[in-house]
């Protein structure tokens, strides 16, 4: 796929059309060639996005996984893959996947949130909480405050103290 130019003759440099002027993965929009195949990194997580939002999680993870074979800075195939383990209850595998999205980008509120939920169920509370202080940094949207809560109780502080535990 990285082989056309803007007007669809093969090319033959190998300039990646999914990579913009500054090296960043991202879609060319209308100068994507129309042959679309499993050498993008794009298209393989479209598709398995796609399978992901008809159940079918299992069958996406081969996809991620060719993407981030093609292009390991891929934030997005990190991230999904961290929320299809997640789903599947394999929290430490969704934690180490949410942690390289959060590293690949730290100002995505999403993997952040992952963060919270996988520490909060690999029962890390004291680490949940400090995910929960960065989230509310990143997002205002308020999911932070039932995840604190959960992990202030596990941990036994009460309202009175639980503002005091470890900050990020």
């Amino acid at each position: 796929m990285g082989l056309f130019n803007l007007f669809g003759k093969k090319e033959t440099t190998k300039k990646l059309v999914w990579r913009n002027a500054q090296g960043v993965i991202a879609c060319p929009g209308d100068s994507c060639p129309k042959d679309y195949d499993d050498s993008c990194p794009i298209y393989l997580n479209t598709q398995a996005a796609m399978l992901m939002s008809i159940g079918q999680g299992e069958k996406a993870i081969p996809l991620y996984l060719k993407a981030l074979e093609i292009a390991l800075d891929f934030y997005d195939a990190w991230n999904n893959l961290g929320g299809i383990y997640g789903g599947q209850g394999d929290y430490q595998k969704a934690y180490n996947h949410y942690l390289k999205a959060h590293e690949l980008n730290p100002q995505k509120p999403n993997p952040v949130f992952g963060l919270m939920l996988t520490s909060r169920d690999l029962k890390r509370y004291e680490e949940c909480i400090k995910w929960c202080d960065l989230y509310k940094t990143l997002s205002r949207d308020g999911r932070d405050i039932q995840i604190r809560n959960a992990a202030n109780a596990a941990l036994g502080n009460t309202a009175a103290n639980a503002d005091k535990t470890n900050r990020f």
